[in-house]
């Protein structure tokens, strides 16, 4: 047996259910696909929720929410949500989560509610650290993170990224998160984000 077996299980899985949607991959083609029996899939992940259960642990950022106390730690922590959001596109795909069964859309929706509450958090560490200033910061937070999370969403989906309107790379997209958030920034705010600006510009050459 190969000793990466759980990992090799994972990947597969992974690219059948962003090409084919969750509820379209049987187990037995998980299984076939990694060249092992059923019975062997199943010692491992005895269900295909176990297995979605997993994959979900990449969504969440590496970077932790209270290290978030810069505008750059803040594109470094968006950076890798998209990438785990891209990563595993078909998790996102609510109306199909919703169809399988009720586990699965309770899982699909304490994951985008975490993610929610973690930009949040961070907006209001860089409040608190004086990058923001911002009256009434809770109903414009929470605005601005509800549009970033459905532009992330809509920019990693397969069908945008072949469209024409696909006008912009990763580190674009990332300098339209900063842009949002520029007339809330203090002087100390907006001098980094004139450093960050031209950083991201020159990375996206």
């Amino acid at each position: 047996m190969k000793e990466n077996i759980k990992t090799e299980i994972l990947e597969t899985s992974r690219q059948l259910f962003n090409k084919h949607g969750f509820a379209s991959v049987p187990m037995r083609k998980i299984a076939s696909e990694c060249n092992i029996s059923v019975g062997n899939l199943t010692y491992h992940y005895p269900h295909k929720l176990d297995i979605l259960c997993a994959l979900m642990e990449d969504i969440q950022p590496k970077l932790e929410v209270c290290d978030i106390h810069s505008l750059t730690s803040l594109i470094s922590y968006l950076r890798q949500m998209i990438e785990g959001i891209k990563k595993n596109a078909f998790f996102f795909t609510i109306s199909d989560m919703q169809r399988i069964n009720e586990e699965c859309f309770e899982i699909n929706a304490e994951t985008i509610k975490k993610l929610h509450q973690n930009l949040i958090t961070s907006l209001n560490n860089l409040l608190e650290d004086g990058i923001l200033q911002v009256q009434n910061a809770d109903n414009i937070f929470e605005d601005i993170v509800s549009f970033w999370m459905l532009s992330h969403i809509t920019w990693t989906n397969e069908d945008y990224q072949k469209s024409v309107y696909k006008q912009t790379n990763l580190y674009q997209f990332l300098l339209q998160h900063l842009t949002l958030l520029s007339p809330y920034m203090t002087q100390s705010g907006k001098d980094e984000y004139k450093k960050l600006k031209e950083k991201l510009q020159n990375e996206s050459v």
